[in-house]
């Protein structure tokens, strides 16, 4: 009981000196949300760093692919187009250029293959087959094809996708089963990735 009287006491001088100096208070207050928005971006910035790992691993075992990269849906409410996406990591075999790691893209582009994506399947596109803005982008980067695998996380909800593309000078894949299996397995372990 005594225990009790002294941090009773001792909280009520706390409080009691904060409301004294509401300085202190508020740069307490500013501190711990420095410090939650610090390990906000120390967990996003360790995440893209095993991002970037998963799809550097998995393109050095795709014969003659260009580029991998990574696309995440979010939600932007204040657009027409209420699913937007955000390209947020690549990387390239030598001599193809990486292209820009661009955000805020319609999901709309994604048309033409966006419900096999939702059904978890992978696609195989021809650049053509893309829409008008996909395929200005694509061609800007020399891409004639891609093979893109859904991203689910461990809840089963549907994240983006993972696209790896061959461009125009390419030869195609031997056997894009084995492709897709490495392609799907990055996806996989990025989903992973994003649920913890």
């Amino acid at each position: 009981m005594r225990l009790l009287f002294i941090l009773l006491i001792a909280a009520m001088g706390l409080a009691g000196y904060l409301w004294d100096h509401p300085a202190t208070l508020k740069q307490a207050i500013t501190q711990n949300r420095l410090t939650e928005q610090q390990l906000t971006l120390e967990r996003y910035t360790d995440a893209s760093i095993r991002i970037d790992n998963v799809i550097k691993h998995a393109i050095i075992q795709i014969p003659y692919a260009a580029r991998m990269r990574v696309a995440f849906i979010h939600i932007a409410p204040n657009t027409l187009d209420l699913l937007r996406f955000d390209i947020t990591n690549a990387t390239t075999n030598p001599g193809h250029p990486i292209g820009e790691l661009t955000a805020d893209h319609s999901i709309s582009e994604w048309s033409a293959y966006f419900s096999k994506l939702l059904n978890d399947q992978c696609v195989n596109v021809n650049s053509v087959q893309t829409s008008t803005i996909s395929q200005e982008r694509l061609k800007s980067l020399g891409i004639r094809r891609f093979l893109a695998c859904p991203i689910f996380n461990n809840h089963r909800q549907f994240l983006g996708a993972v696209f790896v593309s061959w461009d125009i000078d390419d030869p195609d894949p031997s056997n894009t089963t084995d492709v897709e299996m490495i392609v799907r397995r990055a996806a996989n372990d990025i989903g992973r990735e994003k649920t913890t």
